[in-house]
């Protein structure tokens, strides 16, 4: 009876391993079906060692000019937290509309490329978990106030294999900005202040506390697209190891975290958090079906526009003037 048991333990468990390959296996080649820029953080930095814990190529559609050198390069990544699938949608609908020439980024100058990383923590995205397989949060594994958080930031700062694999990324690539796509509430969530992270020991160059500053600016100029958002910092909302503030504070790559307020694209409404956001504005929002992915696209592009305007690079002047 017991070899029996056995012997039905391991059928199941050789099933089990079976499916599970033959799932991430089919998985890793779904964006290469759909993009021909797919590649992975792997082959871009040449570097093997450069998958997810189970062993997963991180995905990216990367995207380069027809010709000439390279002005800008932005990332667009989403899917750090693997069950917030409406993120990792939204990049996937934007990268398809970027390689088409369909979208508000393609206005960004000839000289501009683009990188599209949907699913960057691509175990969490198969079990539909919001850590990685290892149980740690990988939006709270970077190494600007690491280990300020509840939630399980790792042993050390860039102790997963993910985490590794975006810095290696962000060396081999040189982004000028970038977003890391969230959901599901109404909210940008910027690099925590000069002030903030200074309190908790990191301590900032004058120059990038001027780049702050205006960064800073550019987000309260621009949020007019996103009615009913409020702006947050990672150090605000008790959350250290960002990727927003390893990116800028570190990488001095002008960058952000966009909540996504709906799993759905066409959504209802804009979720309000507090009272004094349930304005007329926002019931007129509840009354009509908005397409919340374009109003996403139209702020991703004029931040961007803001990121090469504070970097002092050349854009196409039609861009500028179609803000």
């Amino acid at each position: 009876m017991l070899l029996k048991l056995f012997s039905h333990c391991l059928t199941l468990s050789v099933w089990t391993l079976w499916c599970t390959q033959t799932a991430l296996a089919q998985a890793d080649t779904d964006l290469g079906k759909s993009f021909s820029q797919a590649t992975s953080i792997s082959q871009l930095t040449h570097d093997s060692t450069l998958r997810s814990s189970r062993g997963r190529e991180l995905q990216v559609i990367a995207t380069s000019p027809a010709h000439g050198d390279i002005n800008a390069r932005f990332l667009v990544q989403g899917g750090l937290h693997g069950n917030e699938g409406g993120a990792s949608a939204f990049v996937l609908w934007l990268a398809s509309r970027y390689v088409k020439g369909e979208s508000l980024l393609n206005q960004l100058g000839p000289a501009v490329a683009i990188d599209f990383m949907p699913y960057a923590n691509p175990d969490g995205e198969l079990a539909s978990t919001r850590s990685n397989e290892r149980g740690v949060n990988l939006n709270r594994n970077f190494d600007v106030l690491w280990g300020v958080s509840r939630e399980n930031p790792g042993s050390t700062s860039f102790s997963e294999v993910e985490t590794k694999a975006i810095r290696s990324l962000f060396a081999a690539r040189h982004y000028t900005g970038a977003v890391d796509v969230h959901g599901y509430i109404n909210w940008i969530v910027a690099p925590s202040t000069p002030e903030a992270i200074t309190a908790l020991g990191f301590k900032p160059d004058a120059e990038r506390i001027a780049q702050y500053r205006r960064w800073r600016l550019a987000f309260k100029q621009e949020m007019s697209v996103l009615p009913g958002y409020q702006l947050k910092t990672g150090a605000g909302l008790g959350d250290g190891g960002a990727f927003e503030d390893w990116a800028f504070w570190r990488q001095g790559v002008l960058a952000h975290c966009l909540e996504i307020e709906s799993a759905e694209r066409f959504a209802s409404s804009y979720r309000p958090d507090f009272n004094h956001f349930a304005s007329l504005a926002l019931r007129a929002l509840r009354e009509s079906k908005v397409d919340t992915f374009k109003r996403y696209e139209a702020f991703v592009y004029r931040m961007f526009v803001q990121a090469m305007k504070i970097k002092q690079l050349p854009a196409e002047p039609a861009t500028l003037a179609g803000k």
